[in-house]
């Protein structure tokens, strides 16, 4: 049985997180999930990940720092090491650059935004590419605008009960007992 791919996540979102290790995990990839980024550091001494995430409000230890470790191991010289921010700020891009980061990725961010960003730092046979067609779930790009949620609006005829304003509207309950309903003004 073949080795799987492993990724190191180091996410404080428990729910982004989980969302993150579901996606990987369906494309087959084995995902350890670190708390804060020396444990990510360590997990990298440990095996050879195919891509690592670092958050930038992670407890502890700098992810700017365990970054620039973790690209000076051996087998991280090319493998992409993302860092999340909330904020976008050229003084972060600087210092990301500096710690060895291959990219910065502005949350939220969608699952197929994460593997577009990182597609042009791997090498086409990567199994994260190849990979990639079966990451289908929350991968796959909203058809949905999110926005404000229209107002709430009677679906009825002008002449039904509904839309006549203080009309008492007979709701029968149980056994045929009538209960009248009135709109307060």
């Amino acid at each position: 049985m073949p080795t799987p791919h492993t990724i190191i996540i180091a996410e404080p979102d428990p729910i982004f997180g989980s969302v993150l290790r579901v996606e990987f995990t369906r494309g087959g990839f084995t995902v350890l999930m670190a708390s804060d980024a020396l444990e990510a550091e360590d997990f990298a001494a440990r095996t050879e990940a195919r891509l690592v995430l670092l958050d930038s409000s992670l407890p502890g230890v700098s992810s700017f720092d365990a970054s620039a470790r973790i690209r000076r191991q051996p087998t991280y010289d090319r493998t992409p090491i993302v860092l999340t921010v909330r904020d976008a700020a050229p003084r972060v891009d600087r210092a990301a650059s500096i710690a060895g980061f291959t990219l910065v990725l502005v949350k939220p961010y969608a699952f197929s935004d994460l593997l577009d960003a990182i597609e042009p730092h791997v090498p086409p046979d990567d199994p994260l590419l190849t990979t990639r067609a079966t990451l289908t779930g929350l991968a796959a790009p909203s058809a949905r605008e999110w926005g404000p949620t229209p107002p709430l609006t009677w679906k009825s005829a002008p002449d039904s009960g509904l839309t006549q304003n203080a009309r008492v509207l007979p709701i029968v309950r149980g056994s045929g007992k009538r209960i009248p309903l009135t709109r307060k003004p």
